[in-house]
């Protein structure tokens, strides 16, 4: 997958997947896994200021994105929390 990425995306997949804790990198780093192609140029640029957050913050967001700071209510956020939800329905 990496051969066909541009050095911003190899860049966000190896910061959405070495969070630090493991559940940040399973929900996180297989949601932008799954979708960083997909992203326009805005989003990436959204997607790389979110990750500079810390996990703690992250995963409370994620788990409802509503409480997240104004800056960061996006449809990114909103996807990653459906993403997180379809995961431990699997």
């Amino acid at each position: 997958m990496g051969n066909h990425l541009s050095s911003r995306q190899r860049k966000l997949l190896y910061l959405s997947t070495r969070r630090g804790t493991k559940e940040a990198d399973m929900i996180i780093g297989g949601f932008v896994e799954r979708y960083i192609k997909e992203f326009s140029k805005e989003e990436l640029k959204y997607l790389e200021a979110l990750l500079l957050e810390s996990d703690p913050d992250l995963l409370y967001w994620i788990s409802d994105p509503l409480k997240s700071p104004k800056q960061y209510q996006h449809q990114i956020l909103t996807n990653l929390s459906e993403f997180q939800i379809s995961m431990t329905k699997n």
